[in-house]
């Protein structure tokens, strides 16, 4: 029965730290409690016993490689994937109703959408913020198979640092990859569906 009780307690702590994990999700403390956690308790329940390193050096190695940014739970772990374009321009501004205006003055438009009116009255800065939260300017080319005419760099969003999927083995993950730009910028609702004069 004392048995039955005791690993009852280390499942309702083993819970506890996996819920405040999840509660507080792009956070590696309660996890990392948890590896140090089990790596105690099994290298107490194996004391005297040849096996008693085992626990030690397990634990040891997840916090290695968790610190290494190779995790199995916890915030992602992301490596700047960029640059993903051959020829790529930089968003310097947007312009009504569907235009990307670059750095060196050209002006593109992008089929298949219509800003809000209100980005028209906002700063460059302002937009780009808009944008991207990291105040990080797009970078787009022009592209016949993409259905906006362009496509660009777009951030990937990760909840946690389980890196298993797509390999079997928990890797760090790429900040950006190729997507259309009408997409792009449909994740940060900037733009209103097509009316009949936007062209």
């Amino acid at each position: 029965m004392k048995q039955l009780l005791v690993i009852f307690a280390h499942l309702l702590v083993t819970a506890l730290f996996v819920f405040l994990s999840l509660v507080q999700m792009r956070g590696d403390g309660f996890w990392l409690l948890l590896i140090c956690y089990w790596t105690v308790v099994i290298a107490f329940w194996l004391r005297g016993s040849r096996l008693v390193a085992l626990p030690l050096v397990g634990g040891v190695a997840l916090l290695a490689c968790h610190v290494a940014g190779y995790k199995l739970f916890g915030s992602p772990t992301v490596t700047d994937s960029r640059p993903l374009l051959k020829h790529p321009y930089t968003l310097a501004s947007i312009a009504a109703p569907n235009i990307l205006i670059a750095t060196d003055g050209s002006r593109h438009i992008v089929r298949g959408i219509s800003f809000y009116p209100e980005i028209a009255t906002m700063s460059a800065e302002e937009q780009i913020a808009t944008i991207d939260p990291r105040r990080e300017p797009l970078r787009f080319e022009a592209s016949d198979e993409s259905p906006s005419g362009y496509v660009g760099e777009g951030r990937i969003l990760y909840w946690c640092g389980n890196t298993w999927f797509p390999r079997p083995l928990p890797r760090s993950l790429p900040s950006h990859e190729i997507e259309d730009v009408a997409k792009i910028l449909r994740l940060v609702t900037l733009q209103a569906p097509q009316s009949e004069n936007a062209k």
